[in-house]
């Protein structure tokens, strides 16, 4: 397949779906996951990618689902936590009315 590539995470946007992303792209290309942790720094730019050298430098990450939570975590923006929280409420709702 031809001109599939991933999009550059810079840390604005939504981690979360930069993450899904990057791991079907790397599935595609057939890497396995235990390889995945420093294909990163080859996709991203300006402040993700200062972090993440940082992090890779000083070994903050054990493993790719480590790498993901610490990229989330760290770029997570309020807008994101505001739909988490919304996400949560309809979802507990939800499991209310099934019981009924």
């Amino acid at each position: 397949m031809a001109g599939v590539v991933l999009d550059r995470f810079s840390g604005v946007g939504s981690p979360a779906d930069w993450i899904s992303r990057a791991e079907r792209y790397f599935t595609f290309l057939g890497f396995s996951e235990e390889h995945w942790l420093p294909l990163p720094s080859l996709y991203l730019d300006g402040e993700a990618l200062e972090w993440f050298r940082w992090m890779f430098r000083n070994k903050q990450f054990f493993d790719w689902n480590h790498f993901k939570k610490k990229l989330a975590l760290h770029f997570w923006k309020r807008t994101d936590a505001k739909s988490f929280v919304v996400d949560t409420q309809i979802t507990r709702i939800l499991a209310l009315l099934q019981k009924l």
